[in-house]
Protein backbone atom coordinates (compact mmCIF):
# COMPACT_ATOMS: atom_id res chain seq x y z
CA UNK A 1 0.00 0.00 0.00
CA UNK A 2 1.62 3.43 -0.84
CA UNK A 3 1.39 6.20 1.06
CA UNK A 4 -1.63 8.78 0.63
CA UNK A 5 -0.96 12.42 -0.35
CA UNK A 6 -2.84 14.79 1.73
CA UNK A 7 -4.16 18.20 0.18
CA UNK A 8 -6.04 21.33 1.43
CA UNK A 9 -8.37 23.10 -0.92
CA UNK A 10 -9.44 26.64 -0.02
CA UNK A 11 -12.62 27.81 -1.17
CA UNK A 12 -13.71 31.48 -1.27
CA UNK A 13 -17.14 31.61 0.44
CA UNK A 14 -18.68 28.52 -0.56
CA UNK A 15 -22.72 27.72 -0.70
CA UNK A 16 -22.36 25.66 2.71
CA UNK A 17 -20.34 28.38 4.59
CA UNK A 18 -20.94 31.60 2.94
CA UNK A 19 -19.78 33.60 5.95
CA UNK A 20 -16.14 32.24 5.50
CA UNK A 21 -12.93 31.10 3.86
CA UNK A 22 -12.89 27.25 4.42
CA UNK A 23 -9.90 24.71 3.92
CA UNK A 24 -11.07 21.77 3.78
CA UNK A 25 -8.71 18.22 3.68
CA UNK A 26 -8.99 15.93 0.29
CA UNK A 27 -6.65 12.80 0.89
CA UNK A 28 -5.28 10.63 -2.56
CA UNK A 29 -4.34 7.23 -2.06
CA UNK A 30 -5.22 3.75 -3.79
CA UNK A 31 -8.65 4.33 -2.60
CA UNK A 32 -8.85 7.12 -5.24
CA UNK A 33 -9.85 10.93 -4.45
CA UNK A 34 -12.24 11.66 -1.51
CA UNK A 35 -12.45 14.73 0.88
CA UNK A 36 -12.78 14.05 4.29
CA UNK A 37 -15.02 15.88 7.47
CA UNK A 38 -11.46 18.04 8.57
CA UNK A 39 -11.93 21.69 7.65
CA UNK A 40 -10.11 25.05 9.02
CA UNK A 41 -12.45 28.38 8.76
CA UNK A 42 -11.20 31.88 8.77
CA UNK A 43 -12.98 35.36 7.93
CA UNK A 44 -9.75 36.13 5.46
CA UNK A 45 -7.80 34.21 2.88
CA UNK A 46 -4.75 35.49 4.60
CA UNK A 47 -5.95 34.71 7.89
CA UNK A 48 -7.28 30.89 6.74
CA UNK A 49 -3.39 30.57 5.09
CA UNK A 50 -1.56 31.21 8.36
CA UNK A 51 -3.83 27.92 9.83
CA UNK A 52 -2.46 25.85 7.23
CA UNK A 53 -0.02 23.16 8.51
CA UNK A 54 3.71 24.56 8.01
CA UNK A 55 5.44 23.06 4.73
CA UNK A 56 2.89 23.26 2.29
CA UNK A 57 3.17 24.18 -1.38
CA UNK A 58 0.47 25.97 -3.04
CA UNK A 59 -0.76 25.50 -6.41
CA UNK A 60 -2.68 27.68 -8.30
CA UNK A 61 -5.94 26.58 -9.11
CA UNK A 62 -7.46 25.72 -12.76
CA UNK A 63 -9.65 27.28 -14.91
CA UNK A 64 -11.89 24.09 -14.94
CA UNK A 65 -11.81 24.12 -11.36
CA UNK A 66 -15.24 25.15 -9.62
CA UNK A 67 -15.49 29.05 -9.49
CA UNK A 68 -15.22 29.21 -5.68
CA UNK A 69 -11.91 27.16 -5.51
CA UNK A 70 -9.28 29.73 -4.71
CA UNK A 71 -5.90 27.30 -4.35
CA UNK A 72 -5.06 24.19 -3.22
CA UNK A 73 -1.90 23.43 -0.77
CA UNK A 74 0.48 20.08 -1.19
Amino acid sequence: MRESLHMWTIYDHPFDRPNVFIARLWVVDDKGFRFTNETIEASTLDALRKMLPSGLTCISRSPSDDPKIVEAWL
